[in-house]
This record gives C-alpha cells, sequence and structure tokens, in this order.
C-alpha cells in the first residue's frame, strides 16, 4: 500500500522534471537557417543481391519411375493434393499384370487345373 506522502512526493518529482523540460524549449525562430532544397526523389534504385525463400519445401517421390511431365513451375503455389509430377506408368501396368496372371494361376492349381504340376488323366497309361 502507497501512502499519501509517497504519492505526494512522485507527483512533486513529476511536476518539476516538467517544468525542468519545458524551461528549455524556445519559441523563437532559428536563425540562420539554410534554403530549402527541392529536388526529385527517385523511387527506383537496383541493388545486386540474392533472394531466398523464407521458406522452402523438398519434394521426394514417393514411388520410383521416369517422369513424363512436371505439372508446376518452380515459384507456383501449390495445393494440398494437387498433381505435381505425372510417372510413367508402363512399368507398373506389367507388374499388375503380372500380378493378375499370377492370382489366376495360384486359383487354377488350387482347383486341380494347372496341369504342368498335375498331368491330366490321359497321360497316365
Amino acid at each position: 500500500m502507497i501512502t499519501n506522502w509517497v504519492r505526494q512526493g512522485f507527483t512533486l518529482l513529476g511536476m518539476v522534471l516538467l517544468i525542468n523540460q519545458l524551461s528549455g524549449c524556445d519559441d523563437g525562430v532559428a536563425q540562420n537557417a539554410p534554403p530549402v532544397l527541392i529536388k526529385p526523389v527517385s523511387k527506383w534504385d537496383s541493388f545486386n543481391g540474392r533472394v531466398e525463400a523464407v521458406q522452402s519445401v523438398q519434394l521426394r517421390p514417393r514411388v520410383s519411375g521416369y517422369i513424363e511431365s512436371v505439372n508446376y513451375r518452380e515459384g507456383d503455389e501449390v495445393k494440398k493434393g494437387q498433381v505435381l509430377f505425372t510417372i510413367d506408368d508402363r512399368s507398373y501396368r506389367a507388374a499388375l499384370e503380372q500380378a493378375k496372371a499370377e492370382l489366376a494361376r495360384a486359383r487354377a492349381r488350387r482347383r486341380g487345373m494347372y496341369w504342368p504340376l498335375k498331368p491330366p488323366s490321359i497321360w497316365r497309361s
């Protein structure tokens, strides 16, 4: 709790400092002032330097393959889910077809119809 005499002391000190500052002010006009120069100001200037982004992102593929096309330009803003690269899908299509063939072979073997592993009955003579 601040007592009344401390509050009065701070008020008196503030008034003394204010009077001291205001006593230095002069309402007179400055003598021997230099003339005012009016010149055109250049709004543009060129500088040598290097600009670097505050944030940067490294793009790394989740799959391997040959890139057919790049669907963005450097410096463009991209949105979530936007396709950035188109990858040649021929190797993936070939792997899919091979997997489908292996699945069909396994299903046929399970049913007992794959004749290279189980010869037909006409060969059992």
